[in-house]
């Protein structure tokens, strides 16, 4: 493994977008996705831009200003990433599939961009949409469960049985109502 898969929590902080088009509109609307608070800057971008962010993209045209932000935002330990340019980054988007809370991410560490766009693409096809609504509705009994089993592994095996009913049973159709019944008998 060239890099730790993690997923940021970046709700509400301060994300520095440097560059401006298509590749910065691409990562904007990644982090706006993810709740980040944005602060954009185009061309004009100074080391005070730094300051308070979590996180910088550089998605500039400008190959010189890329560098002079990756050097400034490393020497700061701040994450930074480099559109399309891996040796500039600290960290790297992976291909992204995301059923409501499920979020599968994809990547071989910059290398190989496009067979990771080909595997997102067929594991696209093999997540049914529901799945997300799926999640939501089985998280409801998250905490009923917990109370009810305060033993991880024996909540480890209560729901690995279980859901693993309620996927192959129900044929891959997830849209299908959770049974509420067995989570009951189960407990």
């Amino acid at each position: 493994m060239q890099t730790l898969p993690v997923f940021l929590d970046v709700k509400g902080k301060p994300c520095l977008l440097v560059g401006d088009g298509e590749l910065a509109l691409r990562k904007r609307r990644l982090l706006d996705k993810a709740g980040a608070v944005v602060v954009a800057v185009s061309e004009n971008f100074t080391e005070e831009n730094l300051s308070g962010v979590v996180l910088v993209v550089a998605a500039s045209h400008d190959n010189a200003l890329n560098q002079r932000v990756s050097i400034a935002a490393k020497s700061l330990n701040i994450p930074v990433n480099v559109v399309d340019q891996p040796d500039l980054c600290t960290f790297i988007f992976p291909s992204i599939v995301e059923r409501g809370a499920i979020t599968v991410a994809v990547s071989s560490g910059g290398a190989v961009p496009v067979l990771t766009r080909l595997l997102r693409a067929r594991i696209e096809t093999l997540l049914p949409v529901s799945l997300g609504d799926f999640a939501q509705r089985v998280s409801i009994f998250r905490k009923q469960v917990s109370s009810r089993l305060p033993d991880m592994t024996q909540r480890l095996r209560f729901w690995d049985q279980l859901l693993q009913r309620q996927l192959i049973g129900a044929d891959g159709d997830l849209q299908a109502p959770v049974d509420e019944r067995a989570f009951e008998q189960q407990l």
